[in-house]
């Protein structure tokens, strides 16, 4: 996965050494990360799977298809590719606001995210809570 760090409409102004810090951090931290992630969706598997059955008219067999039932973290790594992370330095925290989104099985249009803050998940939702720092303000106060 490539790693891009972008400073959202400040192109002119150099980051910040706080901003700095706390990519680093994710860069020092990636398998940590990445494990946490993982080890989160894993948990939250069960209820996204309950949640889809319960709100859509989705058929058995679309379910078996899209959301099967899953016994590892190994069948899990086959059902959700990670596509992007998004960094939401906060001055005075050791360590950043991650949003983690990408595509899944069972929501095609919509993807999926996670919030994190280090290594501590936040909240799962579709792919744009990801990305959009109203998400991320939820969990700075």
């Amino acid at each position: 996965m490539e790693f891009h760090l972008m400073w959202d409409g400040r192109e002119e102004i150099p980051p910040q050494p706080y901003e700095i810090e706390q990519a680093e951090w994710i860069i020092k931290h990636e398998r940590e990360l990445h494990d946490a992630f993982v080890n989160y969706m894993f948990k939250e598997y069960p209820a996204i799977r309950h949640d889809v059955q319960e709100t859509t008219d989705i058929s058995q067999e679309e379910m078996d298809r899209v959301l099967p039932l899953i016994d590892s973290i190994t069948e899990l790594k086959a059902l959700i590719l990670p596509c992007h992370f998004t960094i939401c330095a906060i001055e005075g925290e050791s360590v950043p606001m991650i949003g983690i989104g990408g595509d899944c099985t069972w929501e095609m249009e919509h993807g999926f995210g996670v919030i994190m803050k280090g290594l501590e998940p936040l909240k799962y939702g579709h792919e744009d809570i990801s990305f959009t720092w109203y998400d991320f303000e939820d969990f700075m106060k």
